[in-house]
């Protein structure tokens, strides 16, 4: 579905790119560097410098898989705090 998801934005001129978080080390944690190899800081970088992020995660029993849960604890530390731009975050043709 991911996949679907770029290749649809890629006809509208968008450049994009995709990590999975299972090929990487992320360690348990809400600390933008839990040290010790923590892969994380690195993916908090790119998903800062995006335009757009998109998660895309399986369910488990209605709930979120444990990895998708560690990278979702992490984004909601992230600081500075986002904020909001103007003007809409999509639009429709």
């Amino acid at each position: 579905m991911a996949q679907h998801v770029l290749g649809e934005l890629k006809k509208y001129g968008v450049v994009t790119s995709s990590v999975r978080i299972v090929d990487h080390n992320v360690k348990h944690g809400v600390q933008i560097d839990m040290g010790g190899g923590d892969d994380w800081p690195a993916i908090r970088t790119r998903i800062l410098a995006a335009d757009i992020a998109v998660l895309s995660t399986p369910i488990w029993m209605v709930t979120l898989a444990v990895l998708p849960s560690k990278c979702w604890n992490a984004l909601m530390q992230i600081s500075p705090k986002p904020t909001a731009r103007a003007g809409p975050s999509c639009s429709a043709r």
